[in-house]
Protein backbone atom coordinates (compact mmCIF):
# COMPACT_ATOMS: atom_id res chain seq x y z
CA UNK A 1 0.00 0.00 0.00
CA UNK A 2 1.19 3.09 -0.96
CA UNK A 3 0.14 6.32 1.08
CA UNK A 4 0.24 10.16 1.40
CA UNK A 5 -0.55 12.40 3.51
CA UNK A 6 -0.94 16.04 2.55
CA UNK A 7 -1.60 19.88 3.07
CA UNK A 8 -1.42 21.94 0.54
CA UNK A 9 -1.04 25.58 1.57
CA UNK A 10 -3.95 27.24 -0.50
CA UNK A 11 -4.70 30.64 -0.68
CA UNK A 12 -7.25 30.27 1.99
CA UNK A 13 -4.86 28.40 4.45
CA UNK A 14 -3.96 24.68 5.09
CA UNK A 15 -6.22 21.91 3.71
CA UNK A 16 -5.78 18.26 4.08
CA UNK A 17 -5.67 16.15 0.96
CA UNK A 18 -8.44 14.01 1.71
CA UNK A 19 -10.49 17.39 1.68
CA UNK A 20 -9.94 17.90 -1.63
CA UNK A 21 -11.71 16.60 -4.56
CA UNK A 22 -10.06 12.27 -4.75
CA UNK A 23 -12.39 11.57 -7.36
CA UNK A 24 -10.04 11.10 -9.86
CA UNK A 25 -7.71 8.72 -8.01
CA UNK A 26 -6.71 5.32 -9.99
CA UNK A 27 -5.04 2.30 -8.71
CA UNK A 28 -4.48 -0.82 -10.27
CA UNK A 29 -6.19 -2.92 -6.95
CA UNK A 30 -8.78 -2.22 -4.37
CA UNK A 31 -10.06 1.35 -3.54
CA UNK A 32 -8.51 4.44 -2.49
CA UNK A 33 -8.50 4.80 1.18
CA UNK A 34 -9.54 8.43 2.31
CA UNK A 35 -7.84 8.60 5.75
CA UNK A 36 -6.96 4.65 5.96
CA UNK A 37 -4.89 2.44 4.15
CA UNK A 38 -6.30 0.47 1.24
CA UNK A 39 -7.18 -2.07 3.57
CA UNK A 40 -9.36 0.32 6.05
CA UNK A 41 -6.41 0.46 8.88
CA UNK A 42 -5.17 3.88 10.06
CA UNK A 43 -2.40 5.45 8.06
CA UNK A 44 0.91 4.21 9.49
CA UNK A 45 4.23 5.35 7.86
CA UNK A 46 7.46 4.63 9.48
CA UNK A 47 5.53 3.82 13.30
CA UNK A 48 3.90 7.39 12.87
CA UNK A 49 0.04 7.51 12.74
CA UNK A 50 -1.75 9.90 10.68
CA UNK A 51 -5.19 10.98 10.76
CA UNK A 52 -6.00 12.27 7.37
CA UNK A 53 -4.29 11.46 4.18
CA UNK A 54 -4.65 8.97 1.01
CA UNK A 55 -4.14 5.28 0.93
CA UNK A 56 -3.77 3.62 -2.49
CA UNK A 57 -1.87 0.42 -3.89
CA UNK A 58 1.10 0.40 -6.26
CA UNK A 59 0.55 2.02 -9.79
CA UNK A 60 -1.46 4.41 -8.81
CA UNK A 61 -2.24 8.29 -10.53
CA UNK A 62 -3.77 11.01 -7.89
CA UNK A 63 -4.86 13.92 -10.43
CA UNK A 64 -6.04 16.68 -8.77
CA UNK A 65 -6.61 20.25 -9.76
CA UNK A 66 -5.94 23.08 -7.52
CA UNK A 67 -6.77 25.63 -9.68
CA UNK A 68 -3.59 28.11 -9.57
CA UNK A 69 -4.52 28.38 -5.65
CA UNK A 70 -2.08 26.49 -4.14
CA UNK A 71 1.49 27.83 -2.91
CA UNK A 72 2.84 25.14 -1.27
CA UNK A 73 2.80 21.26 -1.06
CA UNK A 74 3.70 19.49 1.43
CA UNK A 75 3.95 15.42 2.19
CA UNK A 76 5.18 12.45 4.11
CA UNK A 77 4.99 9.65 1.67
CA UNK A 78 5.89 5.70 2.31
CA UNK A 79 5.30 2.47 2.26
CA UNK A 80 2.28 1.77 4.94
CA UNK A 81 3.64 -0.24 8.05
CA UNK A 82 0.89 -3.10 7.36
CA UNK A 83 3.19 -3.88 4.47
CA UNK A 84 5.86 -6.88 4.94
CA UNK A 85 9.17 -5.28 4.38
CA UNK A 86 9.64 -7.52 0.79
CA UNK A 87 6.66 -7.06 -0.20
CA UNK A 88 8.34 -4.84 -3.46
CA UNK A 89 9.02 -1.55 -3.55
CA UNK A 90 7.57 2.20 -4.52
CA UNK A 91 8.63 5.06 -5.88
CA UNK A 92 6.62 8.97 -5.62
CA UNK A 93 6.78 11.54 -8.13
CA UNK A 94 4.92 15.51 -7.72
CA UNK A 95 3.89 16.73 -11.31
CA UNK A 96 2.80 20.08 -11.55
CA UNK A 97 1.68 22.13 -14.74
CA UNK A 98 2.96 19.13 -16.65
CA UNK A 99 6.82 19.31 -14.58
CA UNK A 100 8.30 16.95 -12.47
CA UNK A 101 8.60 18.83 -9.14
CA UNK A 102 10.10 16.16 -7.04
CA UNK A 103 10.74 12.62 -7.16
CA UNK A 104 11.41 10.44 -4.42
CA UNK A 105 14.13 7.55 -4.41
CA UNK A 106 13.15 4.15 -4.10
CA UNK A 107 10.98 3.20 -1.10
CA UNK A 108 10.59 -0.29 0.39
Amino acid sequence: MLLLTAAMLMTQGTVSISSLDLSHAQQGWGTPGVNTSVDANPISIGGNVYRTGLGTHADSILAIDLGKKATRFRAYVGVDDEVAADKGSVKFKVIGDGKTLWESSVLT
